[in-house]
C-alpha cells in the first residue's frame, strides 16, 4: 500500500529534528530518536518544565503533525520492545492507534522481539530499574500502576507480564495493564485486610486473562493455624477461597505458582537445619509436604522456590556459621508429579564467585524461563537452568557497572521481579 505525505507534514519536523533515525542493532531496526539538538526553556527564562518532560511534550506534538497512516507504518517495523522502550509520545498518540498497535497480528508477529526484564527492582513506586539479559544492560522504565487518588499507604506493585497490580485500603485490588492503561479496581475479601497474607501473585492465563492469588498462613505455631488462599479469576470476575490445616508451621518462604499448584517450603529459619518442601492444590484445597532437606547445623541461610518455564527449581543458600558470610548455593530441580527434588544441580560454594555476601540479608532471588537470579549487594549472579552454568556480574560478558540503587535495594531488602510485557501486552485488567 502506498501512503501519500504532503511535504508540508514532514518538512517543519525535519527541519526541526532528525526525528526518526534509522540504524542496524543485531539483525533488527531500532527506533532511535536523536535529543542531541533539542533546546529547552531554561527555568530563569520562564520555562517551569524539566528537560525530560519537555522532550516528551516536544516530541508528541511533532509526531502528531505525522498521519496517522505513515506512524503506524513506521511502527509496523519496529518491535514492541523498542516501542515500550522510546515511548516518549505514548500519551499523545489517540487511543485508536494505540488499540491497533496492539492488534492480534502485530501482537503474533512482534512477540518474539520483547526481551524479559530480569531482576527488575521498583524504585519510588512508580519506576523501574531492570536488566535486559538480551543486551546485557539496565534499564529504567516509568509506569503508572497508581490512580491519581490513590492512597500513600498502598502496597507495592507486583507484576505479572504487562499487568501491575497493587493493593489499597478497603482492601481494593487495583490493576493496570502498563501498555494500554486500562485499569479495573477489583473489590476483595475483608480477610485481605489481615497482615498475615503474602504479596499476591498475579499469573496470566492466555492472552487477556490473568489469575490473582493472595496465600498465608492464619494462626501461626498454633494446632489450629490454616494455610489461606484467595483466588481471583478475571474470566468469571469471582474470587475463590481454599484453606487446609497448617499443623503448626512457624513461616513460610514466597511461593510459586505452576499449573494449578502453589508450591514453597518451611520452615524458613536460620535456626532450622531442616526445611520442608509443600505444595497445595487449589482446585481441590489439599495440601501436602512432599520432601524434607537436611543441612549442616547453623549452615542453612534462606531458601526460595522459583518457576522457570516448565520447571520448578529449589534455591538453597548456605552460610558458613564462624565468618557468617554466604558462601555458596544449591539449585535442585523439583519433579512437579511426586514433589521430590531430583538431585543437586550445582556444586555449593559458586554462588558469587568467590565474592562473599554478608549475613545473608542481601540475597534475594527472582526468575524467567530460562534463568534465576541471584541479587546480593553490589554484584548478581544469573543461574541458566538448562546448562547449570554461573555468570557473574563481575566477570565478563558484562561490562557496564551496576546501576547506583542497586547495592542499597539489595541491603534494604527489597525482593526482586520480573518484567516481561510483551507476555500478554493485550490482557484485559
Amino acid at each position: 500500500m502506498k501512503i501519500r505525505v504532503r511535504r508540508t507534514h514532514i518538512v517543519p519536523v525535519l527541519k526541526w529534528i532528525p526525528l526518526l533515525k534509522w540504524c542496524r542493532k543485531g539483525r533488527c531496526k531500532v527506533l532511535i530518536i536523536g535529543r542531541e539538538r533539542w533546546r529547552f526553556p531554561r527555568p530563569e527564562d520562564g520555562g517551569g518544565m524539566d528537560e525530560s518532560n519537555a522532550w516528551r511534550e516536544s516530541l508528541g506534538y511533532f509526531l502528531d503533525k505525522l498521519p496517522v497512516e505513515l506512524t503506524e507504518k513506521i511502527v509496523s517495523q519496529v518491535p514492541f520492545s523498542e516501542i515500550f522502550r522510546y515511548r516518549a509520545p505514548w500519551e499523545r498518540w489517540p487511543s485508536k492507534f494505540v488499540k491497533s498497535l496492539l492488534s492480534p497480528f502485530l501482537i503474533r508477529k512482534s512477540a518474539p522481539c520483547w526481551p524479559s526484564f530480569s531482576p527488575a527492582f521498583v524504585l519510588d513506586r512508580r519506576k523501574l530499574i531492570a536488566f535486559n539479559r538480551l543486551d546485557s544492560c539496565w534499564e529504567y522504565f516509568h509506569f503508572e500502576a497508581f490512580p491519581s487518588n490513590a492512597s500513600p499507604h498502598g502496597s507495592d506493585p507486583v507484576f505479572g507480564g504487562a499487568l501491575v497490580c497493587i493493593l489499597e485500603e478497603g482492601p481494593i485490588a487495583v490493576v493496570t495493564n502498563l501498555l494500554t492503561r486500562n485499569r479495573r479496581r477489583i473489590s476483595c475479601p475483608p480477610e485481605l485486610g489481615n497482615g498475615h497474607f503474602f504479596s499476591p501473585l498475579i499469573v496470566p492465563v492466555g492472552a487477556e486473562n490473568y489469575k490473582l492469588i493472595f496465600y498465608g498462613i492464619k494462626g501461626e505455631d498454633t494446632i489450629s493455624a490454616l494455610f489461606e488462599v484467595y483466588l481471583y479469576d478475571s474470566g468469571c470476575r469471582v474470587w475463590m477461597y481454599r484453606s487446609a490445616p497448617a499443623f503448626e508451621i512457624s513461616r513460610i518462604s514466597p511461593c510459586a505458582y505452576l499449573d494449578g499448584i502453589l508450591y514453597g517450603m518451611w520452615p524458613c529459619s536460620q535456626s532450622s537445619s531442616f526445611t520442608y518442601l509443600f505444595q497445595f492444590d487449589l482446585q481441590n484445597g489439599v495440601l501436602r509436604e512432599t520432601h524434607g532437606m537436611e543441612f549442616e547445623e547453623d549452615r542453612f541461610v534462606k531458601s526460595g522456590v522459583v518457576v522457570c518455564g516448565s520447571r520448578v527449581m529449589v534455591v538453597i543458600i548456605e552460610s558458613d556459621p564462624h565468618t557468617f558470610v554466604c558462601d555458596g548455593a544449591r539449585v535442585f530441580e523439583m519433579n512437579t508429579e511426586n514433589g521430590f527434588v531430583e538431585g543437586d544441580r550445582s556444586p555449593p560454594c559458586e554462588l558469587v564467585g568467590n565474592v562473599k555476601s554478608k549475613q545473608g540479608g542481601g540475597t534475594m532471588l527472582t526468575s524467567d524461563e530460562n534463568c534465576i537470579y541471584f541479587c546480593d549487594h553490589d554484584t548478581f549472579i544469573i543461574y541458566y537452568v538448562q546448562s547449570g552454568v554461573w555468570i557473574s556480574q563481575h566477570y565478563p560478558p558484562f561490562t557496564q557497572p551496576l546501576p547506583l540503587e542497586y547495592n542499597e535495594l539489595c541491603m534494604r531488602g527489597q525482593q526482586p521481579l520480573t518484567f516481561q510485557p510483551g507476555l500478554n501486552p493485550s490482557a484485559r485488567p
